[in-house]
Protein backbone atom coordinates (compact mmCIF):
# COMPACT_ATOMS: atom_id res chain seq x y z
CA UNK A 1 0.00 0.00 0.00
CA UNK A 2 1.52 3.30 -0.78
CA UNK A 3 0.34 6.34 1.17
CA UNK A 4 0.68 9.45 0.60
CA UNK A 5 1.95 12.93 2.78
CA UNK A 6 -1.05 14.08 4.08
CA UNK A 7 -2.69 10.45 4.83
CA UNK A 8 0.79 9.67 7.10
CA UNK A 9 0.09 13.14 9.13
CA UNK A 10 -3.48 12.71 9.47
CA UNK A 11 -3.02 8.98 10.76
CA UNK A 12 -0.51 10.22 13.41
CA UNK A 13 -2.25 12.72 14.77
CA UNK A 14 -4.98 10.26 15.23
CA UNK A 15 -3.12 8.42 16.73
CA UNK A 16 -1.95 10.85 19.26
CA UNK A 17 -5.77 11.89 20.00
CA UNK A 18 -6.42 8.42 20.40
CA UNK A 19 -3.59 7.97 23.01
CA UNK A 20 -4.24 11.10 24.84
CA UNK A 21 -7.99 10.10 25.38
CA UNK A 22 -7.26 6.87 26.39
CA UNK A 23 -4.75 7.87 28.90
CA UNK A 24 -7.14 10.29 30.72
CA UNK A 25 -9.75 7.32 30.65
CA UNK A 26 -10.71 6.16 34.60
CA UNK A 27 -11.18 2.88 34.53
CA UNK A 28 -11.89 2.31 38.07
CA UNK A 29 -15.13 0.87 39.04
CA UNK A 30 -16.38 0.88 35.95
CA UNK A 31 -15.05 -2.08 34.15
CA UNK A 32 -15.76 -5.53 34.73
CA UNK A 33 -12.44 -8.21 34.89
CA UNK A 34 -13.43 -9.47 31.86
CA UNK A 35 -13.14 -5.84 29.97
CA UNK A 36 -9.95 -5.13 31.73
CA UNK A 37 -8.47 -8.38 30.10
CA UNK A 38 -9.94 -7.27 26.70
CA UNK A 39 -8.75 -3.66 27.09
CA UNK A 40 -5.43 -5.26 28.44
CA UNK A 41 -5.14 -7.05 24.97
CA UNK A 42 -5.70 -4.27 22.80
CA UNK A 43 -3.38 -2.07 24.30
CA UNK A 44 -0.91 -4.92 24.00
CA UNK A 45 -1.40 -5.06 20.13
CA UNK A 46 -0.83 -1.76 19.79
CA UNK A 47 2.65 -1.78 22.19
CA UNK A 48 3.81 -4.38 20.00
CA UNK A 49 2.69 -2.89 16.66
CA UNK A 50 4.54 0.63 17.68
CA UNK A 51 7.85 -0.40 17.19
CA UNK A 52 7.17 -0.93 13.26
CA UNK A 53 5.79 2.58 13.06
CA UNK A 54 9.06 3.55 14.39
CA UNK A 55 11.30 1.33 12.31
CA UNK A 56 9.70 2.61 9.27
CA UNK A 57 10.50 6.13 10.07
CA UNK A 58 13.79 5.34 11.19
CA UNK A 59 14.99 3.72 8.02
CA UNK A 60 13.06 6.54 6.04
CA UNK A 61 14.93 9.40 7.90
CA UNK A 62 18.42 7.61 7.82
CA UNK A 63 17.47 7.58 3.73
CA UNK A 64 16.41 10.71 3.47
CA UNK A 65 19.02 13.11 5.86
CA UNK A 66 22.33 12.98 6.24
CA UNK A 67 24.88 14.14 9.34
CA UNK A 68 24.35 17.86 8.18
CA UNK A 69 20.76 18.17 7.99
CA UNK A 70 20.87 15.66 11.07
CA UNK A 71 23.19 18.04 13.26
CA UNK A 72 25.40 14.75 13.48
CA UNK A 73 24.95 10.86 13.21
CA UNK A 74 21.72 9.46 12.94
CA UNK A 75 22.29 7.83 16.33
CA UNK A 76 23.10 11.38 18.49
CA UNK A 77 19.97 12.70 15.99
CA UNK A 78 17.70 10.04 17.61
CA UNK A 79 19.03 10.44 20.92
CA UNK A 80 18.92 14.25 21.37
CA UNK A 81 15.21 14.12 19.83
CA UNK A 82 13.38 11.36 21.65
CA UNK A 83 15.52 12.12 24.62
CA UNK A 84 16.93 8.49 24.80
CA UNK A 85 20.57 7.45 25.43
CA UNK A 86 23.01 7.08 22.70
CA UNK A 87 23.56 3.19 23.12
CA UNK A 88 19.23 2.98 22.59
CA UNK A 89 19.25 5.12 19.66
CA UNK A 90 21.80 2.75 17.85
CA UNK A 91 19.77 -0.42 19.57
CA UNK A 92 16.82 0.77 17.63
CA UNK A 93 18.57 1.53 14.48
CA UNK A 94 19.79 -2.14 14.21
CA UNK A 95 16.24 -3.31 14.75
CA UNK A 96 14.59 -1.09 12.34
CA UNK A 97 17.67 -2.22 10.09
CA UNK A 98 16.52 -5.83 10.36
CA UNK A 99 12.54 -5.85 10.62
CA UNK A 100 11.55 -2.26 8.59
CA UNK A 101 10.73 -1.07 5.17
CA UNK A 102 13.73 -0.71 3.05
CA UNK A 103 14.26 -0.13 -0.24
CA UNK A 104 17.32 -0.41 -2.17
CA UNK A 105 19.55 2.22 -4.10
CA UNK A 106 17.75 2.44 -6.93
CA UNK A 107 14.39 2.26 -5.23
CA UNK A 108 13.00 -1.29 -5.41
CA UNK A 109 11.13 -2.25 -2.25
CA UNK A 110 12.94 -4.88 -0.35
CA UNK A 111 11.49 -7.30 2.33
CA UNK A 112 12.99 -6.63 5.62
CA UNK A 113 16.28 -8.42 6.57
CA UNK A 114 14.34 -10.59 9.34
CA UNK A 115 11.03 -11.00 7.04
CA UNK A 116 9.00 -13.54 9.01
CA UNK A 117 9.69 -11.44 12.65
CA UNK A 118 8.76 -8.23 10.88
CA UNK A 119 5.70 -9.99 9.45
CA UNK A 120 4.46 -11.33 12.89
CA UNK A 121 5.30 -7.72 14.42
CA UNK A 122 3.04 -6.14 12.01
CA UNK A 123 -0.08 -8.77 13.02
CA UNK A 124 1.28 -8.19 16.71
CA UNK A 125 1.74 -11.63 16.79
CA UNK A 126 1.70 -13.12 20.66
CA UNK A 127 1.74 -16.85 20.06
CA UNK A 128 4.08 -18.45 22.12
CA UNK A 129 6.78 -20.37 20.68
CA UNK A 130 5.63 -24.36 20.89
CA UNK A 131 2.00 -23.29 20.85
CA UNK A 132 -0.23 -23.69 17.93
Amino acid sequence: MVSDRDECVEAFAALGEAMARCVKLRVHGVLTGRECLALLDRAEVVSRQLPVLQSDLINELGALAGPAELGGTLAHALADRLRISRAEARRRIGEAEDLGARSSLAGEVLAPRLAVTAAAQRRADRRRAGAG
